[in-house]
């Protein structure tokens, strides 16, 4: 059965009307819809409080909760941190609704796979030959320890690392991303904010997907890299201090959405090297295939 948030039992959640809300949970808020298209799907803040976090705890569906999460880029144990949170009047099983990348490059058709890390956004992008096939929430650098931006490659991976930061950090899902500067991608705290010391921090799912889908650099010798892997493309800044960018989206449902045309401009110039580095590891892995 179709069902749809309703607008005005959200404001009364804003009001503070414990008993509106005790009435709403029985007509099933927050259970997932049938497919909408993207653009009609509106925003609404609710606050952190008794009567919100109430409602979501009692929330039945996974895919439900996995879009609060998404939307507020927070992992489960920190979904209450913030004061208010951004919810959808409407919730859609297929998260890729709520993507604000383009769900087609043609500019990355010979590219066979691709990541975007957008710091504005605090989002991450999984292009294969062009086609959109994944996104999820991240957690960058802070304003003390912002994280690099420009093109890189996935290089070596661990299914657990130690931080040289901290030895009890620990961090699943490692890809290193830079051999030097220490860039990496893997799980750890969402606490709907960028708050790393210049590593990307992903939810769990999504980190050992990525562990799994990106491909290594190819090494011959401890010093010489023979193909590189994936490319990362880290692009944008964060606006800290002020608003939390999804936030917008109360105001303009399209406010994080990312356009084909600028993703173009800011790949155009890292492209020749990713198509040329993409060709070396052609040569590289059937050189590998015809000494077997």
């Amino acid at each position: 059965m179709v069902r749809k948030i309703i607008v005005a039992l959200i404001v009364l959640s804003i009001l503070g009307c414990g008993d509106e809300l005790k009435k709403s949970d029985k007509k099933g808020r927050g259970e997932i819809q049938k497919q909408v298209p993207s653009h009609e799907i509106k925003y609404h803040l609710i606050p952190v409080n008794e009567q919100s976090k109430a409602w979501i705890n009692v929330i039945k569906s996974d895919d439900s909760l996995k879009v609060i999460l998404f939307l507020n880029r927070v992992d489960k144990r920190y979904i209450f941190w913030p004061d208010s949170l951004v919810l959808p009047d409407t919730f859609v099983k297929d998260i890729m609704a709520y993507a604000p990348f383009p769900t087609q490059m043609e500019i990355l058709k010979a590219v066979p796979k691709i990541i975007y890390f957008s710091y504005y956004a605090e989002a991450f992008a999984v292009y294969e030959n062009g086609k959109l096939i994944r996104w999820g929430p991240v957690s960058m650098g802070s304003f003390y320890t912002q994280t690099p931006t420009g093109l890189y490659h996935t290089n070596w991976k661990a299914p657990l690392a130690i931080s040289q930061e901290h030895r009890d950090w620990l961090m699943h899902w490692f890809f290193n991303l830079d051999n030097y500067n220490g860039i990496s991608m893997h799980e750890y705290d969402m606490p709907g904010f960028p708050a790393s010391h210049a590593c990307i921090r992903l939810h769990d799912a999504d980190a050992k997907w990525l562990y799994t889908w990106a491909e290594k650099w190819i090494c011959s010798t401890n010093t010489k890299i023979d193909a590189y892997g994936t490319p990362v493309i880290i692009y944008g800044s964060y606006p800290y201090g002020k608003r939390k960018p999804w936030k917008h989206l109360v105001d303009n449902n399209n406010a994080l959405n990312i356009s084909e045309d600028s993703l173009t401009k800011i790949t155009n110039k890292y492209l020749p090297t990713i198509i040329q580095r993409q060709h070396v590891r052609d040569s590289v892995l059937q050189k590998m295939k015809d000494s077997l």
